[in-house]
């Protein structure tokens, strides 16, 4: 447990996005030191940025 941890999301689709993204790339997306709020556009560009990263690592653009 960290104490004081915490995040809020502006909303389930950010939630949602955000563990997506997570889940694509374990262990490599991390939340910054005192991140206690994050909104839909940045739950959105970090799962589009993960999304890119997976595909150009599993070569599937080729």
């Amino acid at each position: 447990m960290i104490k004081d941890a915490y995040v809020q999301y502006q909303s389930r689709k950010a939630a949602k996005d955000q563990f997506d993204a997570m889940e694509l790339l374990p262990g490599r997306v991390k939340m910054e030191r005192n991140v206690h709020y994050i909104d839909d556009e940045t739950a959105a560009m970090n799962l589009h940025l993960a999304l890119m990263m997976a595909v150009l690592e599993d070569g599937l653009w080729q």
